[in-house]
């Protein structure tokens, strides 16, 4: 079975050396384990004249370790050793440059000043640390250290005075012995000191104890308009012309996940065009240069391309229309700093479609193809392969199930495939009708291409590229990239003119009453059904209304129409589907959903030629009566994210977070009608999409309600710490009530509904004593007494003036259960005899007046 969301907290398998074992993936070992950096840090590539005769890069690790090295290559200007900076007070003293002039110091005698910090996902055994200060000239400064050997160091940053420092975040991103450099920048206030802890990690404990530091900042100067792609202006060139593209670097800041500072030019093409950069145009050379281009801007770690470098030079062939992005390195090292310029040629393509393919041809092969009457299995000996000759027919309009397999596949592969819809004999982007988003998490690839309407009957060719998008990648149709094949099939595309089904939209879902005890079925045809946008899905929508809280199974499997695959999902948002996704538990061709409240909910039902009915389909749901009291909730994974604190109206709870649901209902909160009170809630280990949800059951009906939904954050969440106001409605029953705390990873198996599991997070439960509003007392100060308390129903009265007085007895649901009217004398004693007409409880006596109006809280034994 599938669900809408796939993918998990911890990768199933990350790369490692080409031809070793996989490295583990245990967050919590001690000895450091290879990340993912970024898609973008790994495959943007630094080159120079130095880099073209190399070697393939074979790790990613190794690979992050060569890109600081050719911008970061400074000769060492001096060097400190012994005890100076072993604390906070006795600082080593930096100054901030505009570029990087490194200082050697040796922490062999260091010792630890502080306990060490989790910092990266990793925490080291112990912190021998030195402690460097400077004062900073610009918003963002740069700090930089190079450990010797084996040297691994950890930085931190703060802002305050030794003996009150304030921490500002940490950099440990690499790992030796494939890289010792740690660059990290922060947010800065010009003429303001900070301070940098540097330690070593002790796995392995380093065999040289020497490191170079640096600290860069721009002396405030305002960064240039092209210091992101986005201020970048593009140039058209056209094919036979030479564009130059010229500029003022100065003051260009680090681009965000590398160890680059980098400036952007563009161009646009009109036509597929082979181009070149060059980077030694008469008094500007560059020694080292970037070999890459960006198809997508500001994120630019999508579909980044690398070229070929020869000299001063970069060529990427074969390049399809469409606009891109150069990141033009600035680096006081080797390239030009302050004015630059650099040209771009290009060369019309050759007639027909581009040629595409990969170099290295000892790892990751397309296996079989199989996609509408296509079953090929690849013989896998080349780069690319020439398939035109096995032609595969496709309906316009229709849907068909993409089935590939990987041979030797690693955990960046990425399969994308573009058809030429328009027979234009060039792959334009809307023409890509496929693609998957790493990581690859097995060697099956999976999905549906959808024939757009709008194609053109006729035989035309598909595109196939599986490549490594993390090493020397390549998300466009021509051109190579290093790891991985291409494959081209034809297709020959009919016209049917048929229409896509009622229900193709969630939109379109009737949705059907289903009551406790009931079986209903939902029927229909799938014929033209369309992709689901955002996933690899085609589906059709079937819906349902539950008016009580239920347990609904949904069954796949009614006779005539089996399901071999279906999705485990329900949404309870439409057309926004994400927000209300819930995930079941499949059982043979069952998916059941526990105690969903009432409401109106959407099935996706998923089409699939391979393992679906395609035409008339039928499934069913049936629903189940939900345990007397309030649902269940939970989750399911204990690994990862959990409420460490909550603190409302009184409430200041330390949990122990060692289950998915824990019960705190002894913990009360007494809170106002109409009043508002602080929330706060911290997680221990946050996650980006992480979202928290609290529910009070108002009207105290051991149902949470859509309309109880009183506090909910938006992903992503910033950081450990979530607060807000929660304010009571004036309607609220009076009373002890459920309050509910739903945390949850909203991207993973999340649940935004009070009942059921997500799949990461914590749910708890706690009492609120809901209280009549006592902000109404009378401003003049006219006091009111009433006695005994507690009585049997008889009791005294006295109010404090002459005055006209309407006595009322409300039960604790804000029933009136008695009222009249008096007219008193200044302290005189009212007695009220309602013994036998008030039951054993609790009641709140109102005196209301021209001069205001008083509450006393009454207990009738």
């Amino acid at each position: 079975m599938y669900g809408l969301v796939k993918a998990s907290k911890v990768p199933i398998f990350v790369r490692a050396p080409r031809g070793a074992r996989p490295i583990a993936t245990n967050p919590n070992t001690m000895t450091k384990n290879y990340s993912l950096w970024t898609a973008l840090a790994t495959v943007l590539l630094a080159a120079g004249v130095q880099a073209q005769n190399a070697k393939p890069v074979p790790s990613v690790a190794e690979l992050r370790a060569q890109l600081p090295s050719l911008t970061l290559n400074r000769p060492v200007t001096s060097e400190f050793r012994g005890g100076g900076g072993d604390e906070c007070i006795t600082a080593n003293v930096l100054t901030v440059g505009a570029t990087c002039t490194p200082q050697t110091f040796d922490a062999t005698t260091a010792t630890q000043s502080q306990a060490p910090i989790a910092c990266g996902g990793f925490t080291s055994s112990t912190a021998n640390d030195l402690w460097f200060s400077f004062v900073a000239n610009s918003q963002t400064t740069t700090v930089t250290v190079v450990g010797q050997g084996n040297y691994d160091a950890v930085l931190q940053y703060f802002s305050g005075s030794c003996g009150n420092l304030v921490s500002l975040g940490c950099t440990d991103a690499t790992f030796p012995p494939n890289s010792t450099t740690e660059t990290g920048s922060i947010s800065t206030v010009p003429g303001t000191t900070y301070y940098v802890r540097v330690y070593y990690y002790t796995t392995p404990v380093p065999t040289n104890f020497q490191f170079s530091i640096c600290v860069v900042g721009n002396g405030g100067v305002a960064p240039p308009p092209n210091d992101e792609c986005t201020g970048a202006v593009a140039q058209a060139l056209g094919t036979g012309q030479t564009v130059t593209f010229s500029g003022d670097n100065t003051g260009a800041n680090l681009l965000a996940g590398t160890n680059f500072v980098v400036v952007w030019e563009a161009f646009t093409l009109s036509s597929c065009a082979t181009v070149t950069l060059n980077y030694c145009l008469p008094g500007f050379v560059y020694d080292n240069f970037l070999v890459n281009l960006a198809v997508n801007c500001p994120d630019i770690g999508t579909g980044l391309i690398a070229g070929t470098a020869t000299d001063c030079e970069v060529t990427f062939p074969e390049l399809p229309a469409g606009t891109y992005y150069i990141p033009v390195l600035v680096d006081p090292a080797s390239t030009p700093v302050g004015p630059y310029s650099l040209s771009a040629t290009a060369v019309a393509c050759p007639a027909g479609y581009c040629s595409a393919g990969a170099t290295n041809l000892d790892f990751e092969k397309i296996g079989n193809v199989t996609f509408a009457n296509i079953n090929n299995t690849s013989t896998a000996t080349a780069g690319y392969e020439d398939f035109t000759s096995i032609v595969g027919n496709v309906d316009i309009g229709a849907s068909y199930a993409f089935n590939l397999t990987i041979t030797n596949p690693f955990e960046d592969d990425q399969v994308l495939v573009w058809i030429d819809l328009d027979q234009s004999e060039t792959f334009e982007a809307n023409e890509l009708v496929f693609s998957t988003t790493p990581p690859q998490p097995d060697a099956n690839v999976s999905g549906t291409i959808v024939i757009p309407a709008g194609a053109l009957p006729g035989q035309t060719r598909m595109r196939i590229r599986l490549h490594d998008s993390a090493l020397g990648g390549n998300a466009t149709p021509c051109g190579t990239s290093t790891y991985g094949q291409v494959e081209d099939y034809t297709l020959n595309l009919t016209d049917t003119g048929i229409n896509p089904p009622p229900n193709d939209e969630c939109t379109g879902a009737v949705a059907q009453d289903l009551e406790v005890g009931q079986t209903v079925t939902f029927s229909g045809n799938n014929t033209g059904a369309n992709l689901l946008a955002g996933t690899n899905f085609v589906v059709v929508w079937e819906a349902f209304t539950l008016s009580t809280c239920a347990t609904v199974t949904v069954n796949y499997c009614v006779p005539g129409f089996i399901f071999e695959n279906f999705l485990v999902n329900l949404t309870s948002t439409c057309p926004d589907i994400l927000p209300g996704l819930i995930s079941g538990t499949a059982t043979d061709c069952d998916v059941t959903f526990a105690e969903l409240p009432a409401g109106t909910y959407y099935i996706p039902v998923l089409v699939d030629p391979a393992s679906t009915p395609v035409g008339d389909y039928t499934i069913s749901a049936s629903a189940v009566a939900c345990p007397e009291g309030y649902c269940s909730a939970g989750a399911t994974n204990l690994d990862f994210e959990k409420i460490g604190n909550v603190t409302f109206a009184g409430i200041n709870n330390t949990s122990t977070a060692t289950a998915g649901y824990e019960d705190f209902t002894s913990t009360v909160a007494d809170v106002e009608r109409g009043a508002s009170y602080a929330f706060n809630l911290t997680i221990t280990n946050p996650f980006e999409d992480d979202q928290v949800l609290v529910w009070i059951d108002l009207d105290q009906s051991e149902t949470f309600e859509p309309g109880e939904l009183v506090f909910s954050t938006t992903p992503p969440q910033p950081n450990a710490n979530v607060n807000g106001t929660i304010t009571i409605p004036a309607t609220a029953a009076i009373g002890q009530t459920r309050m509910r705390v739903r945390l949850h990873d909203s991207a993973l198996g999340g649940n935004t509904t009070p009942c059921g599991n997500s799949t990461y997070g914590q749910v708890e439960d706690y009492t609120v004593n809901v209280l009549l509003s006592t902000g109404v007392n009378n401003a003049t100060g006219v006091e009111s007494a009433l006695f005994p308390n507690p009585n049997d129903g008889n009791f005294s009265v006295r109010y404090g003036a002459d005055a006209t007085v309407v006595l009322e007895v409300m039960d604790m649901t804000g029933r009136l259960v008695y009222t009249e009217q008096r007219r008193t004398v200044s302290n005189e004693v009212m007695q009220l005899s309602l013994a036998g007409r008030l039951a054993a409880g609790t009641y709140v006596l109102r005196m209301s007046s021209e001069l205001g109006r008083s509450e006393q809280r009454m207990v009738v034994k």
